[in-house]
């Protein structure tokens, strides 16, 4: 553990060595230097944004509002990663810790940088440059020159402020930081007394407590990785164990979870399909899970979605011969991960025989659903005659069998019909889509004698739209 030395007010200039701010003091002097000078508003001048090295262009709007008296331009999205970033600064070298492909810099640059501006003279490398710059160019948070963001121990509150929408956390049972966040730390405890600190999670161990931070500054001058704790026992709530004190903590939860991976879908029965995925974010809310169909996005009747909490599998109710694909997507109070890929799978088709005037599908549908059936095979009606779903075409009861009681007077003779509950019976055929009423969905032969019939047709069901054919 590094034990923090609070620095005086008044920096000795040591030979050979550069004034150093310990735990983020760059702030406050330049606005005392920019007081000093005249100026009406120090923090104006201390927001003034500096040029990028090699650039002069800018991008991407910020989710942070920037303030009416700053005319910051914003670097390009993404951009302060990679390990070239800090030797792009005169005296800058990268340190050999590094996070998301963010480095915390190292050397013997000073004065402004585009993430902060410590004055003139003064370490650049301090802990708001490094917590402003991963902010920007992994969440596209701006917490830079003209955000308001004074030092160490406000840049939480001061980010939490301009993006209520953006989490933040606080120490105590149950609630840990994890990989991602950005933390605030005091001011006082184990961080600078007037300032505190700020830093970067890197890893995390819910179940202790414990996590890992990756900081600048931190000892005084350098960068480097701290150990910090959480009472789990509800002893020290909003405080965590920092350079040997209890300190005063808030972190932003900026770190949304991963994209679910591995995402199955496999029919259990002819009703029921399970989805499993994989997850390798450990902090994660729930998820949610569906076939591609947000709600009011398709056809009636064809959205299959759940919420679920933090689980692995979830089983979806279905019909007899659909073909659906699932995909998950993870959330946390941070926000939602992008959708994963596809996991698709096939119920097998209903089996109607030809024995039968009903058969019971067992598929509920609610009313002004779109059905969507089709259907294929023969069936025997006679020692001379067989017929698919579409029947005899030729022949209609009404016309040819005006004295037999067939289901459906008007459609062929010995073709598939339907009927939503006790509603009137139409005609199905190879293939129908209809919009329906609200009950349960029963398939049939449209004949009159069944006893000599044998075979069966075999039916795909789908709400939404057409399955494929069987």
């Amino acid at each position: 553990m590094v034990h923090k030395i609070a620095r005086p007010a008044v920096i000795a200039i040591q030979a050979g060595r550069l004034p150093l701010l310990s735990a983020c003091w760059a702030v406050i002097l330049a606005a005392a230097l920019i007081m000093t000078a005249g100026s009406a508003r120090a923090s104006v001048s201390h927001f003034a944004a500096p040029k990028l090295p090699g650039s002069t262009t800018s991008a991407a709007s910020p989710r942070l509002v920037m303030h009416s008296e700053s005319a910051a331009t914003l670097p390009p999205a993404g951009y302060g990663k990679g390990s070239g970033y800090c030797k792009s600064y005169p005296g800058g070298v990268k340190s050999s810790y590094s996070f998301e492909n963010i480095y915390a810099c190292d050397g013997t640059t000073t004065g402004a940088t585009t993430f902060d501006n410590p004055g003139a003279g003064v370490y650049a490398w301090q802990c708001v440059e490094l917590s402003a710059r991963y902010l920007w160019a992994v969440d596209g948070i701006w917490a830079g020159p003209g955000s308001g963001v004074l030092d160490g121990a406000d840049l939480v509150s001061v980010v939490h402020a301009s993006n209520p929408d953006i989490a933040v956390g606080t120490p105590g049972p149950g609630s840990v930081p994890v990989a991602g966040d950005v933390i605030s730390l005091g001011p006082g405890g184990g961080s600078d007394p007037a300032s505190g600190h700020t830093a970067v999670i890197i890893s995390s161990d819910p179940s202790t407590g414990q996590f890992e931070v990756m900081s600048e500054n931190d000892p005084d001058g350098t960068a480097g990785e701290q150990s910090l704790q959480v009472d789990l026992t509800g002893s020290h709530n909003g405080e965590v164990l920092f350079s040997g004190a209890w300190t005063q903590a808030s972190w932003l939860e900026t770190s949304m979870p991963d994209t679910p991976g591995n995402v199955a879908a496999v029919a259990v029965s002819q009703y029921k399909i399970k989805v499993t995925w994989t997850e390798a974010s450990t902090d994660v809310t729930g998820f949610n899970i569906d076939n591609g169909c947000p709600v009011g996005s398709c056809s009636p009747g064809a959205t299959l979605a759940q919420t679920t909490g933090p689980v692995k599998s979830a089983t979806f109710k279905v019909t007899p011969g659909t073909y659906q694909c699932f995909r998950a997507q993870a959330f946390n109070d941070a926000g939602a991960s992008s959708w994963s890929d596809y996991g698709c799978t096939s119920t097998s088709g209903l089996v109607v025989p030809a024995t039968q005037k009903w058969t019971d599908t067992k598929v509920q549908v609610a009313a002004g659903d779109t059905l969507g059936i089709t259907a294929n095979g023969q069936i025997t009606i006679s020692p001379t005659e067989s017929v698919g779903p579409a029947g005899d075409p030729s022949c209609t009861p009404a016309q040819n069998y005006p004295r037999k009681a067939f289901p459906a007077p008007s459609a062929p003779c010995w073709s598939l019909i339907a009927r939503i509950g006790n509603g009137t019976p139409f005609e199905v055929g190879a293939s129908a889509l209809v919009t329906t009423s609200s009950g349960v969905l029963y398939l049939g032969i449209n004949d009159n004698n069944f006893s000599g019939n044998s075979g069966s047709w075999t039916v795909n069901i789908k709400l939404g739209g057409l399955p494929p054919s069987p």
